[in-house]
């Protein structure tokens, strides 16, 4: 049992049932014990690795705009007539052949 005295400094510092804040500044307020399992699987600001592989690592609400519109190993088709698929970062030396 917590003393009276300490119970303030105790629910504003130690309990692990006080209301913190995304540190990464998602918006979402949480209790202190669920913190990690937020930061690690919950938070759409969380990093992770890019899905096709490019080596950068993406806010989880990014990686569908990345993969799209962003990265490097986006399937892309020739728009100078031949319509072949490729990585985009392969497109620049296909169209100088």
């Amino acid at each position: 049992m917590i003393p009276e005295d300490e119970m303030v400094k105790h629910v504003r510092k130690f309990c692990r049932r006080r209301i913190v804040k995304c540190k990464l500044h998602c918006g979402k307020n949480m209790e202190f014990q669920d913190v990690e399992r937020h930061l690690e699987v919950d938070c759409k600001h969380r990093l992770v690795p890019c899905k096709l592989d490019c080596g950068l690592r993406i806010k989880y609400k990014d990686q569908n705009k990345h993969a799209m519109l962003e990265c490097k190993n986006r399937e892309v088709r020739c728009k100078q007539g031949c319509g072949k698929e490729m990585p985009f970062h392969e497109l620049k030396d296909h169209h100088e052949r």
